[in-house]
């Protein structure tokens, strides 16, 4: 994990957001969609995308939530150089935090990871705002 000496100068960000949610069907299928917007500095915020997918369960609701949140990260990565973003993560639902982890767990883990440690930084918006630095980065 790197950090902005105090007295360098910050890069000028760009402001992501993506919005996810995530639920079970009745049947058992897992559901969830993401959305993407371009935050303005005024505080708007532009849709850039969205998608929605159904899928079988990757295990925990956690490791449901990373599977839908990957591509949303991965649409944004498509669009922007992640290197140069503070992403805003928020859960349309009881949000938790889904944690960045070093060492995956299972190869649906390794995407998330691919996904969200390309990031200069990632912001959790509900419950708590917990500021995460992305590794490897140094402006």
């Amino acid at each position: 994990m790197s950090v902005t000496p105090e007295d360098s100068n910050i890069p000028d960000l760009d402001n992501w957001l993506v919005r996810y949610c995530r639920a079970t069907h009745p049947s058992g299928e897992q559901v969830g969609g993401w959305m993407v917007y371009q935050l303005q500095r005024d505080g708007s915020g532009v849709l850039s995308s969205a998608g929605s997918m159904s899928f079988e369960s990757r295990g925990t609701p956690i490791d449901n939530a990373k599977w839908v949140l990957t591509r949303g990260m991965a649409e944004v990565n498509r669009i922007t150089d992640p290197t140069q973003v503070l992403l805003r993560v928020e859960s349309m639902e009881a949000a938790m935090s889904i944690p960045k982890t070093r060492t995956p767990a299972n190869p649906h883990d390794t995407q998330y990871n691919c996904e969200i440690w390309q990031f200069f930084a990632v912001q959790w918006g509900k419950p708590h705002l917990n500021e995460l630095i992305a590794g490897s980065h140094t402006p």
